[in-house]
């Protein structure tokens, strides 16, 4: 323990920071081949093929095409990773502590050997002016 311990005030701060949270999501790939019958108008005895059509996506592909009497088409999903940003998901909270002012308050300090000899003094002092009293009036 100090004799004069410094009298401190302190500010307690406290601050919510909110974070960006990334998730990924793993979508994995299939391939899908499907056939629909069309009727349209063809020479007899002949088979109709076409072109194979074809259209990408960051996703996905796709195929399509015309074999005999058939549509034919192919969907391929590709094998994805999203990420997907989450705002203000984690919060953290912290507490600082700032010391705003430090003096020194001095405390008076009276030995305890001073303050018994205090008392001892008024006591005989007392004393001394009731012996004077009593003595003068008695003459």
């Amino acid at each position: 323990m100090e004799k004069f311990p410094p009298v401190m005030k302190y500010d307690t701060i406290s601050e919510v920071i909110y974070r960006d949270t990334v998730i990924f999501v793993h979508l994995p790939g299939e391939n899908r081949t499907d056939s629909v019958m069309i009727s349209f108008p063809c020479p007899e005895g002949r088979a109709f093929h076409s072109d194979t059509v074809r259209a990408f996506t960051r996703f996905a592909s796709s195929s399509a095409w015309i074999s005999g009497k058939r549509l034919k088409i192919e969907l391929i999903a590709n094998d994805t990773l999203l990420s997907v940003v989450i705002d203000s998901a984690v919060t953290e909270t912290l507490k600082k502590i700032t010391v705003q002012e430090g003096r020194i308050v001095h405390v008076k300090y009276i030995p305890p050997l001073y303050r018994a000899s205090l008392w001892i003094n008024i006591f005989l002092f007392v004393l001394l002016l009731g012996v004077l009293y009593v003595s003068l009036r008695r003459k």
